[in-house]
């Protein structure tokens, strides 16, 4: 079975880092929105037919379908070296036929390169409304959630990463290596590439996961009409983690001569 996500805190996340817009009425595209969790929030607002999820995932978009029957479903068949190792490299994002009040898309970029990011936020960005807004998340390496939630774990994204993949070892080495990186990609457990997109071939078996962590002032060069925030600091149900994720918010691609000021 292909992923099937159990995340469940997408609506809060959005809401609060959109300034809690009102969400009726408006057309949501998830990219890489999986069975539609977002909608099974008791506080989403956001109205189930003006909903889309475009995921590589196939079960999940199945079940997605099973899940909200009013919302839209569509399978994206691109390929990712994690979720969909069989799918088309850089297949288009398909047309479909809306444009879109707000584009969200939660922990995708964390799993792809540099140029996979670049291409793939220009094309949604043809896809927004004239007023629209996308927002992407992304994994800032030197974020350490317990500056927010006192008590968590004290260590970095990047630490917290190298840490799971390798049985709690820390990898003191490749902590060394990603120190002054602007971004960088780390494989399976321990393959870490710097600033660059091309890695080693891999057989199919032997793909598993990957991470990728993007420095926020990096973010803003790739980016200079974003804005950007920190994860919200709101209070997590016991026993969940703290968000890591950081969030940039983009308007459309006509903007580039837009200032903060404009969001």
């Amino acid at each position: 079975m292909s992923f099937i996500s159990t995340a469940t805190l997408q609506f809060p996340y959005f809401d609060h880092q959109l300034g809690h817009p009102d969400w009726r009425g408006k057309k949501v595209l998830d990219f890489g929105g999986n069975v539609g969790n977002i909608l099974g929030d008791p506080k989403c607002t956001i109205d189930h037919d003006h909903y889309w999820s475009l995921d590589v995932s196939r079960d999940a978009i199945e079940e997605g379908k099973r899940r909200h029957p009013a919302a839209h479903f569509v399978f994206y068949d691109r390929y990712n070296f994690s979720f969909n190792p069989t799918g088309i490299r850089d297949l288009p994002i398909p047309d479909l036929g809306e444009r879109f009040d707000y584009i969200i898309s939660y922990s995708i970029f964390s799993h792809t390169g540099k140029k996979e990011l670049l291409d793939t936020i220009a094309e949604l960005r043809k896809f927004l409304a004239p007023d629209g807004k996308l927002i992407f998340t992304y994994l800032d390496p030197d974020f350490n959630a317990s500056t927010e939630h006192p008590g968590y774990l004290d260590m970095t994204n990047f630490e917290k990463r190298v840490r799971r993949l390798n049985d709690g070892v820390l990898r003191p080495e490749l902590m060394a290596q990603n120190r002054d990186a602007d971004w960088s990609i780390l494989l399976n457990r321990d393959d870490l590439y710097i600033e660059q997109d091309d890695h080693q071939p891999y057989n199919l078996a032997d793909q598993d996961t990957y991470f990728s962590f993007f420095r926020t002032a990096y973010i803003h060069t790739l980016f200079p009409t974003a804005i950007t925030l920190p994860p919200p600091a709101f209070p997590y149900p016991p026993d969940y983690p703290a968000e890591m994720q950081h969030a940039c918010i983009l308007k459309r691609s006509t903007d580039e001569g837009s200032s903060v000021s404009d969001f």
